[in-house]
């Protein structure tokens, strides 16, 4: 039977004993609401699925210490210190400069100073023909598995991120130290001071 509430009746109806209904939930596979086939295929090579806390970060290269990815790592290093099993996944943009590659070669050894494996961090712009920045429709359909969305920004106006991943409802994280968060997302968030600039 898909479910346990109905366990004792449905026992009854068969005349058994209620730990006699094995209980089977249904299968939905969260790939079938998927748009692209490039993100079908970033799934499944990366167990995107497979993890407890799964974080889809679009970000500037050039702005991306202040919109928090420093700490986005930190954060993902500690649920997997805690013991959760963390895929975050970023998703790079205008990656085109030569001091980009150091920038990024600076994230990678925080991402290892953190203990988190290079299958734990995971940069779109590595992908074929998402050098320079990935397709949108690839973005929101990573965004739609995602499931926590830590945002340590300390220089924001709105913060567009936030709110797509308001809209695909993710468990948000915000920035106590910029008010302009619980403007945009509303009081009764989750929030830490990780410091801001207005």
């Amino acid at each position: 039977y898909p479910n346990s509430v109905e366990q004792a009746h449905v026992a009854q109806e068969f005349a058994c004993e209620p730990e006699q209904v094995e209980i089977i939930a249904h299968v939905l596979d969260e790939r079938d609401f998927l748009r692209t086939d490039e993100a079908k295929i970033f799934t499944d090579r990366t167990g995107l699925l497979s993890a407890d806390a799964i974080c889809v970060y679009p970000v500037p290269i050039d702005r991306a210490t202040a919109k928090g990815l420093p700490q986005v790592i930190k954060i993902f290093g500690a649920l997997k210190k805690w013991g959760k099993k963390v895929r975050l996944v970023v998703v790079a943009s205008n990656y085109e400069r030569k001091n980009h590659a150091q920038r990024v070669e600076d994230w990678e050894a925080l991402r290892e100073w953190s203990c988190l494996g290079p299958d734990e961090v995971l940069w779109t712009h590595h992908e074929p023909g998402m050098e320079k920045g990935a397709n949108p429709l690839f973005v929101r359909d990573l965004m739609e598995i995602a499931n926590v969305f830590p945002f340590p920004s300390n220089h924001e106006t709105f913060g567009f991120t936030l709110a797509e991943a308001a809209l695909t409802g993710q468990f948000l994280v915000l920035n106590m130290s910029l008010p302009m968060q619980f403007e945009v997302m509303g009081n009764g968030q989750r929030a830490f001071p990780f410091g801001g600039f207005h």
